[in-house]
């Protein structure tokens, strides 16, 4: 140990602190460099701007969208409550909102994955009375975001509902 150095000989690297690190910072550096300089170096490989390689064509131009699918950003909505085993009717369907929807169209399913009931809501809720007989033949349901212009979003996963009167 010298006058300067506060650590004991064994606790030094024997080749120096710094020479570990930089025997890895100056190969990435190294790396990261040739990586932005290589469009530079070589032109051919990299495209201009607005123009395709050689021996390229344009991409097809996308499809039109079908009346049920959008054609712009993906919809997406997602059921939320209920979902599970209850003893009495939930007190109501709640759904997410979709920014591209104007309405939504709530469908409930019997236990045959049968639609027996259909409504449609500019609301992200709804309540069925705990007296409709549509609770006696629930067995799932799910929400469809209506996009307007006669177009369809894509519908939520269906939600498993069951009402056990035994439970309570």
């Amino acid at each position: 140990m010298n006058d300067h150095d506060p650590l004991p000989e064994k606790a030094r690297s024997p080749r120096g602190g710094t020479a570990t690190w930089l025997r890895f910072a100056i190969p990435i550096a190294a790396g990261a460099i040739l990586v932005a300089l290589a469009p530079k170096f070589f032109p051919g490989r990299a495209p201009e701007k607005g123009k395709m390689p050689a021996g390229e064509s344009e991409p097809a131009p996308p499809s039109p969208a079908s009346p049920t699918q959008p054609s712009s950003p993906a919809s997406v909505v997602v059921a939320l409550f209920p979902f599970g085993t209850f003893a009495e009717p939930p007190p109501k369907f709640i759904w997410t909102r979709d920014p591209l929807a104007t309405a939504y169209r709530l469908e409930l399913l019997n236990q045959s994955e049968n639609l027996f009931f259909s409504k449609e809501t500019t609301d992200t809720t709804f309540v069925l009375p705990p007296d409709d007989p549509g609770w006696s033949q629930i067995g799932s349901w799910r929400v469809t975001p209506l996009l307007g212009g006669g177009v369809a979003g894509r519908p939520s996963d269906p939600m498993l509902v069951r009402i056990d009167p035994s439970l309570r």
